[in-house]
Formats: C-alpha cells, sequence, structure tokens
C-alpha cells in the first residue's frame, strides 16, 4: 500500500547566502510511503496504520525548527526521522523551494529511502 501526504507546506530557514539565513522562506513538502498492504485496510484501526495527521505535524515541526544550508540536507534529515517508523518499508520525499530561482516556480529535491 502508498500513502501519500502532499503538498505540505511550512516555513524553516534555509540556504546558503548570508540574508536566507535571517529570513524564514516557505518549503512545500511531499511524502510517498510504502507500507504493508494490510496496514490498516484490514482493521480499519488508525492504530495499525501509519497516522497521517500525526506524521504531518512532525514533519512540519521538524523543517520549522531546522536550520540548513541546502534542501537535500533537509530531505535526508526528514526521511530518517520518517524512517524510525518500522511499518516504513520504502519512502519517498520531494522538498520544493519556492522562490530559489528567479525565472522557476520552484526548484525541488527528492530523496528515497
Amino acid at each position: 500500500m502508498i500513502i501519500k501526504i502532499k503538498e505540505l507546506k511550512t516555513k524553516t530557514i534555509i540556504g546558503v547566502f548570508d540574508w536566507e539565513k535571517n529570513q524564514e522562506r516557505e518549503v512545500i513538502i511531499s511524502l510517498e510511503l510504502e507500507v504493508d498492504n494490510n496496514c490498516g485496510s484490514d482493521s480499519d484501526n488508525i492504530a495499525d496504520t501509519i497516522d497521517y495527521d500525526t506524521l504531518s505535524k512532525k514533519i512540519i515541526e521538524e523543517t520549522a525548527k531546522s536550520r540548513f544550508n541546502l534542501i537535500e540536507k533537509l530531505a535526508k534529515h526528514l526521511i530518517d526521522i520518517i524512517m524510525q517508523d518500522k511499518r516504513i518499508k520504502h519512502a519517498r520525499i520531494e522538498i520544493d523551494k519556492p522562490g530559489a530561482v528567479k525565472e522557476a516556480k520552484s526548484v525541488s529535491v527528492v530523496y528515497e529511502l
């Protein structure tokens, strides 16, 4: 089974330039999690699956308190946290940084584990 969380919006301090280190920037995070096929689908009990509301809040909290130069490092940091849940077999995270390149809507990185 695949669980997707799309376009979590939060702010953090991220960037390599001095002006970026003093100003919160929006980042947009999407997750794709592979879990057991019967992860909650048989029992209909939230305790048997990934509570995506709790996970989303944790990702937002971790992102908000982080201070990295690169979204690549933020992606690895977040996926390491996600993979602590042993029910998750595979995870994919995409982090968009709107405005990173003036001519582009956003720049993103994808990290899988």
